[in-house]
């Protein structure tokens, strides 16, 4: 299995921007660490990133993140 992280690594200044902006907000949540998206937001906005494209990048990142952690979770009964 290829890692998704190779599979799916940033390519453009924005994203490469959303990705470090992403990975400071990370909080704790009830069921696991969560992505404080407005705060992300504005960091990637204050490294460049325009608010449309930065919601994007950032909710398919939060998408992509939440189907990982799904993935690992054992199979309900």
């Amino acid at each position: 299995m290829a890692c998704p992280y190779a599979a799916n690594a940033p390519t453009t200044i924005e994203e490469v921007a959303c990705w470090q902006a992403a990975l400071l907000c990370i909080v704790p949540g009830f069921t696991g660490p969560k992505l404080d998206l407005p705060a992300a937001l504005r960091i990637a906005e204050s490294l460049g990133v325009p608010t449309a494209p930065g919601v994007t990048l950032l909710g398919a990142l939060r998408q992509g993140w939440h189907e990982g952690q799904a993935s690992r979770r054992p199979a309900n009964g």
